[in-house]
């Protein structure tokens, strides 16, 4: 009896594709809330605090205007340094990635760098600001609470450079991959211009010019705010 042995086949199940995994709801909005709670953060800590002291305010002036008033001192430094460094590192990080989604990685890398630099300054001036205003101003520690004081509005002169250097960055991230609106890149260039000005004010102590913060300050508020809900924008529609 003829028997005939059918040949098995040996061809291997095309593998499936993973279905794309969409980012989280909470990631996609994140840059929208980082950016929304640095301009809020910044709006509190101004009006809570009764006194403005010039760049170059004596030991004596620092003194005197903090005292009775460390506990707010100390709010202030954690809400306009620290929780405000925290939201611009959170809205520099989704622009970083962004640009690096749209092929720009070598500015957006610069973005991450420069932007996590001036957080880096600002959570500095928090620890500072809060050692000086709850501890070395009880103590009336004259000299150590001038020098504090000096060397947190010196740190603020460079902070105001990195973020000039940050707005030039997004306005060549906007240039080359419209990672943000073109509007942005308008005020990036009158930010970039009022944060030289007052930076130099500020690190120089020089009371004229660093009242160039009166403009550098509502222009970096409505940048970093404008670029986080924009990134937040993108994420959803793109989502």
């Amino acid at each position: 009896m003829n028997t005939s042995v059918q040949p098995t086949s040996t061809a291997t199940p095309m593998p499936q594709a993973m279905p794309s995994r969409r980012p989280a709801r909470w990631l996609l909005r994140f840059p929208a809330v980082a950016g929304i709670t640095y301009t809020v953060v910044w709006i509190v800590g101004l009006a809570i605090w009764p006194i403005n002291l010039a760049v170059n305010a004596t030991d004596a002036e620092v003194i005197s205007a903090f005292s009775g008033h460390q506990a707010v001192g100390m709010l202030q430094y954690l809400l306009v340094e620290g929780i405000a460094g925290l939201a611009l590192a959170g809205v520099v990080l989704a622009l970083g990635r962004a640009s690096r989604q749209r092929g720009a990685n070598q500015l957006g890398l610069a973005a991450v760098v420069v932007g996590l630099s001036a957080a880096a300054v600002s959570m500095s001036q928090c620890v500072l600001g809060v050692l000086m205003s709850g501890w070395l101003i009880p103590q009336h520690a004259t000299s150590q609470v001038g020098n504090i004081f000096s060397l947190v509005n010196r740190l603020d002169g460079v902070k105001m450079f990195l973020l000039a250097l940050l707005a030039i960055v997004g306005v060549g991230l906007i240039r080359q991959v419209r990672v943000l609106p073109r509007w942005l890149a308008f005020a990036g260039v009158l930010l970039a211009l009022a944060m030289l000005a007052s930076g130099v004010g500020y690190l120089l102590l020089n009371p004229a010019l660093s009242m160039a913060a009166a403009v550098s300050l509502p222009l970096v508020l409505i940048w970093v705010t404008g670029a986080g809900l924009s990134l937040a924008w993108a994420n959803r529609h793109r989502g």
